[in-house]
């Protein structure tokens, strides 16, 4: 694997928590088979779907498990600065398979960076969920 100098916290957080937010932005969610993206940040009124499309398209190519055989679903969120340096990576659920974890998070470090956010965005970070999934 690559040494890509990121710091990855791996932590469980409560799905309940999340789905508040997963209603609030699902106008933002971007289906890319095996890869799924919800965009969690305030989007300020800029149309990110061009940008989520990007993200999952990368993620999708570096994707490298047959979930047929793993199990899953396996769900992140992920921290992407505002240049599309991935800075955290954090479990929401876990799919119950190690090897199919592990995949998830190497998904992410094997694409950092990603492309940088759209320029009209002025936060400093995105925050994405990912889940990989059939």
């Amino acid at each position: 694997m690559r040494d890509l100098n990121l710091f990855i916290r791996i932590l469980t957080v409560g799905t309940l928590a999340v789905s508040s937010l997963l209603v609030a932005q699902e106008q933002q969610a971007v289906p890319e088979r095996g890869v799924r993206l919800v965009l969690l940040t305030d989007p300020q009124g800029i149309d990110f779907k061009p940008y989520l499309q990007q993200i999952a398209s990368v993620s999708k190519s570096h994707w490298r498990v047959n979930l047929a055989e793993h199990g899953g679903p396996v769900v992140v969120q992920a921290s992407i600065e505002h240049s599309g340096t991935v800075s955290k990576i954090v479990f929401v659920s876990r799919s119950g398979s190690d090897a199919l974890d592990r995949a998830a998070v190497q998904t992410l470090a094997s694409s950092n960076p990603f492309p940088p956010a759209p320029t009209e965005f002025k936060g400093e970070r995105i925050l994405l969920q990912f889940t990989f999934a059939q």
